[in-house]
C-alpha cells in the first residue's frame, strides 16, 4: 500500500482546471447552438425575401404578357412595327429567367435549411414573416457592448479556457516542491515468517523543478489571453458596425416609407388615366415601376 502525498498538494489545482475545461466545452456547445439558430434565421429571411420578390416579378411578368399580346395584335394590324413586340418578348424572357433563378436559389436554401435543422430533405416548412424592427433591442445591444465578454458564449468559453490554463500553471508551480511518498508492505514466506515494512520516499526536483512544464503553461496561458483580447476587440467592432448598418437602414426605411403615399397616389392617377385612354399601357407600366 502506497500513498503519494505530493498529489494532495496539486489536487485542488487539477480539479479546478478540469472544472474550467468542462465549462469551456459547455460554452462552446452553446455557441454552436447560437450559430445554428442564427444561420437558420438568416436562411428563413432569405427565403421570405425570395418569396416576396417573386410576387413582384410575377405581377410584372403578367403585365409584360398583356403588353406583348397587345403589341403583337397592333403589329398584325399594321399599327406599329414588330420590333416593339420583340422588345416585349426579350423583357419577358428576362423576367422568366429571374423567376427561374429564384426557384433554384429557393430550392437550394430550403435544402440547406433542412440540413441545418437535421430534417429529411423536402420536409415541408411553414416559414414566418420577416422579423420586425425592435428599437428597444437595438438600444439594449448598444448598452451591452461593455459587457460583451460576459454575454457571448464564445468569449466566455475563451475565458474559461484561460482559467483552466491558469490552474494548470498553478499545478505546475506546486509540482516544484518536494514530493513525499509513504508505503507499507507486508510479506510472508513458506516458513511462515511474516514481515511488515514501512518506507518513506522523498523526491527532490533539484535538476528539473518543473521549469519546462511551467514555461509551457505560461506560454499557453499567454496565447489564450491574446486570443481572447483579439476576439473581444473583433466582436465589439463587428457589433458596432452592425449597429451602424441598422441605423442607416432605419433611416432609409423612414425615407422610403414617407414616400409611399405619394407613390401610391401617382399609381392611382396613372391607372385612372389608363382607363380613360390618356396614357398608353407601356406608359402606365413604366410609371408603376
Amino acid at each position: 500500500l502506497s500513498l503519494d502525498l505530493g498529489r494532495l498538494i496539486t489536487r485542488g489545482a487539477a480539479v479546478s482546471a478540469a472544472r474550467a475545461r468542462l465549462r469551456q466545452v459547455d460554452l462552446q456547445i452553446l455557441w454552436r447552438e447560437w450559430q445554428t439558430a442564427a444561420a437558420a434565421e438568416a436562411e428563413d429571411v432569405t427565403l421570405v425575401g425570395l418569396r416576396e420578390r417573386d410576387a413582384v416579378l410575377v405581377a410584372e411578368r403578367d403585365a409584360v404578357l398583356e403588353r406583348l399580346r397587345r403589341d403583337r395584335a397592333a403589329a398584325v394590324a399594321g399599327l406599329q412595327t414588330r420590333t416593339t413586340a420583340d422588345a416585349d418578348l426579350v423583357e419577358l424572357q428576362t423576367l422568366q429567367q429571374k423567376l427561374a433563378d429564384d426557384a433554384r436559389q429557393r430550392a437550394s436554401r430550403l435544402a440547406a435549411l433542412d440540413a441545418l435543422l437535421g430534417l429529411p430533405p423536402g420536409t415541408p416548412l411553414r416559414l414566418a414573416g420577416l422579423p420586425r424592427f425592435d428599437p428597444d433591442a437595438v438600444r439594449g445591444a448598444a448598452a451591452a457592448l461593455d459587457d460583451l465578454g460576459a454575454i457571448r458564449p464564445d468569449l466566455m468559453a475563451l475565458r474559461a479556457g484561460y482559467q483552466s490554463e491558469e490552474q494548470k500553471l498553478r499545478k505546475a508551480v506546486l509540482s516544484q516542491f518536494p514530493s513525499v511518498g509513504v508505503d507499507i508492505s507486508r510479506a510472508r514466506d513458506t516458513s511462515d515468517v511474516n514481515t511488515i515494512g514501512f518506507g518513506i520516499t522523498l523526491s527532490l526536483p533539484i535538476l528539473n523543478g518543473s521549469r519546462g512544464a511551467i514555461a509551457v503553461q505560461r506560454a499557453t496561458r499567454r496565447a489564450l489571453y491574446d486570443d481572447y483580447t483579439l476576439r473581444l476587440r473583433q466582436s465589439r467592432a463587428k457589433v458596432e458596425r452592425l449597429l451602424a448598418d441598422i441605423e442607416l437602414l432605419r433611416r432609409q426605411w423612414v425615407v422610403l416609407n414617407a414616400a409611399l403615399p405619394a407613390l401610391r397616389e401617382a399609381a392611382r392617377v396613372t391607372d385612372a388615366a389608363l382607363r380613360q385612354g390618356d396614357v398608353t399601357l407601356p406608359q402606365a407600366q413604366a410609371q408603376r415601376r
